[in-house]
C-alpha cells in the first residue's frame, strides 16, 4: 500500500480555485464549458515528506511551459488561457515503485484515455479546452484505471 496519495487543485474558468481533490477524484467540470487555466498537484502523507510530483501543461499561446513540483501552479490565471494538455511523473525511488495515472477530459473529445508516468494526455494543435482531470498513484505493474487509448491527440 502506498503510503500517502496525490491531491491536485484546478483554476477554472468563471469559478477560480476549485478545491484539491484526492486519489482518483475528478477535478474540474463536465458539459459546462468551462476551461482549465492552471493546476496544481502535490503528494499527500508520508510521501510529501520524502518525495517530488513534477508536471508541466500545455497552455493556449504559450505550449509547453516548465515543470512545477509540489503544489506550484502550472498554467495562467487572469489571463484567459486554456490548459490543454498535461504531463506528470514522480521522482526518486518512488517512481521504481509506483505509477502516476491521469486522464484529461478534452472539449469535444470527452475523457480521453489513461496516460502515466510523463506522458502527454489531453490535445495540442487542436485548440481544445481542458475541462477536468482524475489522477491516482498506483503500484508500479498495476493494470490502468481504465482505458489507455486514444490518451493524447495532436496534429
Amino acid at each position: 500500500m502506498c503510503p500517502g496519495g496525490i491531491e491536485y487543485n484546478l483554476h477554472l474558468q468563471d469559478i477560480g480555485w476549485q478545491g484539491f481533490k484526492a486519489d482518483g477524484a475528478m477535478a474540474g467540470t463536465t458539459g459546462q464549458a468551462r476551461r482549465v487555466e492552471a493546476v496544481q498537484i502535490r503528494l499527500t502523507g508520508q510521501l510529501r515528506d520524502n518525495y517530488s510530483v513534477w508536471y508541466r501543461v500545455h497552455s493556449q499561446d504559450f505550449g509547453w511551459q516548465g515543470f512545477k513540483a509540489d503544489g506550484a501552479m502550472a498554467g495562467t490565471t487572469g489571463q484567459a488561457r486554456r490548459v490543454e494538455a498535461v504531463q506528470i511523473r514522480l521522482t526518486g525511488q518512488l517512481r521504481d515503485n509506483y505509477s502516476v495515472w491521469y486522464r484529461v477530459h478534452s472539449q469535444d473529445f470527452g475523457w480521453l484515455g489513461w496516460a502515466k508516468d510523463g506522458t502527454y494526455a489531453g490535445t495540442t494543435g487542436y485548440a481544445k479546452r481542458a475541462e477536468a482531470i482524475d489522477v491516482v498513484v498506483l503500484p508500479k505493474g498495476a493494470a490502468a484505471p481504465g482505458s489507455t487509448a486514444n490518451a493524447y491527440r495532436s496534429k
